[in-house]
Order: structure tokens, then C-alpha cells, then sequence
């Protein structure tokens, strides 16, 4: 994980079809990205957040995670690579 936020001002370069998550920790909190291409729906993949072979350490909030319908769905890392891979 990185902690990106207003004090100290890092940025996080993602490489193409690498995963990527964000986790907001304050409220009114604006996220700006860029891509290297225009967006394509059918080529979008959503990882489970709580996939666990990924097993990703998300810091505690208080309450519950507030997530998209999208990242609800999100499938497993092994249902991931069937469909990209047929592996």
C-alpha cells in the first residue's frame, strides 16, 4: 500500500493491467487519475477487494466500507485469470 494525501504530495504511476485499488481515509476526499488510453468498459476487470489469494492488508476505518455496485461484484484473482488467460 501507498499513503497518497495533500501533506505529502506523492503520486503512484500504475503500469498498465496492473491491479489497483484506492481506499479513501478522510471525507470530501477527490482522487484524479490519468490513463494512457481512452476507457473501455469491456476491457475492465474488477478484483474482489476481499480476494483471498491477493490478500490485501486494507487499513481498519471506523464503520463499514462504503463500496461501489462495481467493486461489489468483483470477482476472485483465480476467476480472473480463467477469463483473461483460460488458464
Amino acid at each position: 500500500t501507498v499513503l497518497l494525501s495533500g501533506k505529502n504530495n506523492r503520486q503512484l504511476f500504475v503500469p498498465r493491467h496492473f491491479a489497483h485499488g484506492f481506499l479513501v481515509l478522510q471525507p470530501e476526499t477527490t482522487i484524479i487519475y490519468s490513463c494512457d488510453n481512452y476507457y473501455k468498459k469491456s476491457a475492465e476487470v474488477t478484483l474482489h477487494y476481499k480476494d483471498a489469494k491477493v490478500a490485501i492488508d486494507w487499513p481498519v476505518v471506523s464503520g463499514d466500507y462504503i463500496l461501489s455496485a462495481k467493486d461489489k461484484l468483483g470477482l476472485d484473482f483465480e476467476t480472473i485469470v480463467e477469463k483473461l488467460y483460460g488458464k
